[in-house]
This record gives structure tokens, C-alpha cells and sequence, in this order.
């Protein structure tokens, strides 16, 4: 079993790869974002999963400290029915939620 499978809760920086793993496992997901890289990319993707309730972040690896463990404690102890879970078994809910939010339209469908 890895350790995401056995985790209640999965901390992690804010890639996306790293984000549809800690979904597509359904677990309590928090992400700590790098504001420095390629024009602060990860806050606009962690901030709209956070928004529609797929998990937390954090604005920078500064916040994630002993200051804030409290936050830590609190989100893993959430019930897990509590929490908003990413569909399962949809290998395109991802893809189709990241395209809608850039504005990008899939022409490989319509031919």
C-alpha cells in the first residue's frame, strides 16, 4: 500500500500532477502553494479546487508552519463524508475542469 493510500490527509506543493493524485484517491487534500514559480500558476488552479471545496491550500510555504498547525489538526479531523470528493472513474472530469477554466475548447471531440 503507498503512502497516499494509507494517508487521511495528503500535504502537498500545489502541481497539478500532484493535485489529481491526492482526487483521484479521495483523500483530505491540502496544498501549499509556491508563489514564485512561472508567474504564481499553482494559486490560480489551487484556488479554484479550493473554491468548489476539493480541498485547502495554503498562499505560500511560509504560512505552512508550527504557527498553523492548528489548521492541519482541524482538517484531519473532518469527517471524510464532510468532505467534497472529485468524481471517481471520470479519467476526463480533470482534464474537461482545467480546460473549462483556461478557456480552452477540446476539438478533438467534434471531428
Amino acid at each position: 500500500m503507498s503512502d497516499i493510500q494509507s494517508a487521511t490527509l495528503m500535504i502537498s506543493h500545489a502541481g497539478a500532477g500532484s493535485i489529481m493524485e491526492g482526487l483521484e484517491q479521495h483523500k483530505k487534500l491540502l496544498v501549499v502553494i509556491n508563489p514564485t514559480l512561472m508567474n504564481n500558476h499553482q494559486s490560480e488552479l489551487a484556488g479554484a479546487l479550493s473554491s468548489r471545496g476539493y480541498l485547502w491550500h495554503m498562499d505560500s510555504p511560509e504560512k505552512f508552519s508550527d504557527n498553523n498547525y492548528h489548521i492541519v489538526r482541524k482538517i484531519d479531523a473532518l469527517p471524510k463524508e464532510n468532505i467534497k470528493m472529485w468524481p471517481k472513474g471520470d479519467e476526463w472530469a480533470f482534464p474537461t475542469f482545467l480546460d473549462a477554466f483556461m478557456g480552452c475548447k477540446d476539438t478533438s471531440k467534434s471531428q
